[in-house]
């Protein structure tokens, strides 16, 4: 009795090697292949970003009482109420159909307080280089051949381009969709910029980001400016961003 369970225990510990060495060889050739990076709040809440909930909380405070008209008053207090009952700002936002007005308060506040976050970040950045572990993924997955990592992100904060700043073995660049300087403007498709190295392209990390990015804005001509020295909201321009 006691020889059969030794082989039992014998043959799960071969199948669980041999499970581990396919993870292995698998992961090796996605690796090879550049994989897409997806990021989404489980990147950014370990490095103090707030989450929905934090989100949710201020959100709950940033209007004092006599500061909205009778309609809008309502709203949001149905808003609100929804917000208690369902814990889930996403739900709570498709349930209630806000104003304008209420809606453009929501992105503005949450702009507000993920841009003090991730300031924090960018400040831990520049005292440590090597602050980010998205730092060594990018690193890794340029160690071979591969001269582009693209990044799809959900995400309004800068982490993705700080991590591809700072990636210095790599030497690479990054890429949002937007032109180079302070004053960056949305590039099409077919007319995208592209980094040179020498006589070959650069090592660029592309940075999709599907609902916003911090640094872009609206502007009075109604087109999308990233302006990436931007720590508060420029007079008459409005957050490119989507509410959570």
């Amino acid at each position: 009795m006691s020889d059969e369970r030794n082989l039992k225990c014998i043959d799960r510990d071969q199948t669980n090697k041999e499970k581990l060495e396919i993870a292995v060889k698998d992961g090796q050739k996605c690796l090879r292949k550049s994989p897409v990076i997806v990021l989404g709040s489980g990147a950014s809440i370990p490095e103090g970003l707030p989450s929905m909930k934090e989100l949710a909380d201020h959100l709950k405070g940033s209007i004092s009482n006599g500061k909205l008209s009778n309609t809008d008053e309502n709203l949001w207090r149905e808003f609100i109420a929804k917000l208690d009952d369902t814990k889930d700002l996403e739900s709570a936002l498709q349930a209630i159909e806000l104003s304008e007005k209420l809606s453009n308060h929501i992105v503005v506040q949450t702009w507000d307080l993920i841009s003090k976050a991730d300031t924090r970040v960018f400040e831990k950045v520049l005292g440590n280089m090597n602050h980010l572990p998205l730092i060594k993924l990018y690193e890794h997955l340029f160690s071979s051949t591969n001269r582009t990592v693209s990044v799809v992100t959900t995400n309004y904060d800068r982490l993705a381009e700080y991590a591809a700043d700072c990636a210095s073995r790599s030497r690479c660049c990054h890429y949002t969709g937007f032109s180079y300087g302070y004053l960056r403007q949305q590039q099409q498709p077919n007319l995208r910029l592209h980094f040179k190295q020498g006589d070959q392209r650069a090592r660029t990390v592309e940075i999709w980001k599907v609902h916003g990015c911090l640094d872009w804005f609206i502007g009075q001509d109604n087109q999308a400016t990233a302006v990436v020295s931007a720590r508060a909201i420029p007079n008459g321009w409005r957050p490119a961003i989507v509410t959570p």
